[in-house]
Order: C-alpha cells, then structure tokens, then sequence
C-alpha cells in the first residue's frame, strides 16, 4: 500500500486490493463492480480507515449499525451513530472519521448510480439522490433485525450457485426501499427552528454540490433566491457558525480529497478549485489548516 496516502474508498479501489491479496473479504465485503455488500466494517476498517482523513464516496451506502458508536463528519455535519442507527451516505459524499469504539460495527449494502437506475427504472426515490435525505435514522429491535436479514440473504444470495443476479436485486431493491420508507417516517418533528434548520440542509446541500468552483455567499444566496444578509442569519442562527465557514470548511474537505487521493500538483488542485493563483490557494489552505498544502499531502 501506499505510505503515506489513504485509500480511497470506492469499488474499483477496494477490488483491487482484493486481487493484490492485501484485504481478505471472504467473510466481510463482496464488491462488484456495480454494487457492494458489507458484512463487517470492523474487519475492514484497519486497512481502509485512516481517521481524521476524508473520503469522498462515488457510491451511494445504506448501513445500519450493529454494536459500538462512532463519530463522523459526513458533508461538513457532525455525526455520532449508535447501535440501531441507519446511515445513508449519498453518492459523492465526503466523508470524516473521527473515532469508533473498539466493538464499532456495521453492515451495508452500496450500489453505483447505473445500477441505481436500473433497480427503481429510472424512477429513483428523490430521498436517494437529492439532499431530502436523512443522514441517521433511528431503527427500532424489529426494523434492525429486518434490515440484518436482508443484508443477511443478499449476501447468501450473491454467493448461491442456484439464485440468479434478479433476485439479488430485488433485495437490494428492497433495502433501498426500506430506507426510502424510514426516511419519510422521520418527518420534520415541529420545532422551534424547523424553517432555519430546512434553509441549513438545503444550504449544505449546494454548498456540497457547488463549492468546488463556487466560494461566495451571493451564488448561494441566488440559488436559495433569499438575501445575503438573511441566508447569513439563519446559518448562523441554526449552527452556531457562519456561512461562510461552511463554505471555506467545504472547499477544505475538497481540498484534502485533491491532495491525498489524487497525483495532481498542487497549482492543478489550485486551478480545480476555482482560485486565482496558487499562492492564494496556499494561503487560504494555511489559514484554515494550519499547514501548506505540500506539507498535508506529505504526511
């Protein structure tokens, strides 16, 4: 493996150090290279995991949690997720971990966007591929144990030499679906802030999708068709940090992404992320980290 880069964690990656003999999936990941099953991430997280590191996942995943609790930052958000919880990770996410407990663990089915299409024919639930979705759903005993025999006869199913892919992917479509349920149960629950915390999420999500080449708060405050000065008030109101801190935490996490999973020269990641020159990338990645550009992709 390489020294001093993580890996990055999409199929065609993980697939090749399963050809390498580097990671032994035999009981923990099947990965093809439209879908994924996940049967223990705590038996992959030591070779693929480097904490405080982030990732971006092309896939989308929907995993449920079954022991432990570990802490993330998926899309600029904290998260802490428990036993119980299901996690849906949306295709292009960014994702930060920060710490598990030694007993963290969780299974997980990932499909790539063809496949997605292909399993719903085109008609994808909007909770699937738009920021309507819910990061962490809390699942109930008999929602868990559903969503475990699922994943349980999926895996069961990949491997059978008697079961075709349809029915594979009618359960794959089924715990889709189950997420798709979930989220829609979990409604908006009436509290005081519901309309700043809904600007947030919508904000978080173009700030997701645009902030490679857009950094100022107008572009946003454009899309959102709102004021500058009352997109700012309801970030903050909501999150007790700025818009703009949002935004440059953004452009970071890209950043990082750039340098450690990529072979592109610092003024190439310069030039991706929209800046004027590379020295005002230097600086502005010096002010909020600390340190050079190099010196991250060094260490």
């Amino acid at each position: 493996m390489e020294s001093n880069r993580p890996i990055k964690l999409d199929f065609e990656r993980i697939r090749d150090y399963i050809k390498l003999g580097i990671l032994d999936n035999a009981n923990a990941a099947y990965v093809a290279k439209d879908f994924a099953v996940l049967l223990s991430f705590n038996k992959l997280r030591k070779t693929f995991i480097t904490l405080n590191q982030p990732y971006r996942f092309d896939e989308l995943r929907v995993c449920c949690v079954k022991s432990g609790t570990g802490h993330a930052i998926i899309n600029l958000i904290d998260y802490t997720i428990n036993k119980g919880s299901m996690l849906f990770i949306g295709a292009g996410s960014i994702v930060q971990p920060i710490c598990f407990t030694p007993d963290f663990d969780m299974e997980a089915i990932s499909v790539n966007d063809e496949l997605l299409q292909m399993l719903f024919n085109g008609r994808v639930p909007s909770c699937l591929i738009s920021g309507e979705s819910k990061t962490t759903i809390p699942m109930n005993e008999e929602e868990e144990n559903i969503f475990h025999r699922l994943i349980e006869d999926a895996w069961l199913i990949i491997h059978s030499n008697s079961i075709d892919k349809d029915t594979f992917f009618c359960v794959t479509k089924a715990i889709l679906c189950m997420y798709s349920n979930l989220n829609s149960k979990t409604g908006v629950n009436g509290e005081v802030h519901t309309h700043e915390r809904e600007v947030f999420l919508k904000f978080i999500n173009l700030v997701h999708k645009f902030s490679k080449k857009e950094r100022s708060l107008g572009f946003y405050a454009n899309k959102m068709c709102m004021s500058q000065r009352y997109l700012g008030t309801l970030i903050s109101n909501a999150s007790d940090t700025t818009a703009k801190e949002w935004i440059d935490k953004s452009v970071i996490a890209e950043a990082k992404v750039m340098l450690k999973h990529s072979d592109m020269q610092v003024s190439q990641i310069s030039e991706a992320l929209n800046f004027p020159n590379v020295s005002f990338f230097c600086k502005f990645f010096k002010r909020l980290t600390g340190t050079t550009p190099q010196g991250y992709k060094n260490e």
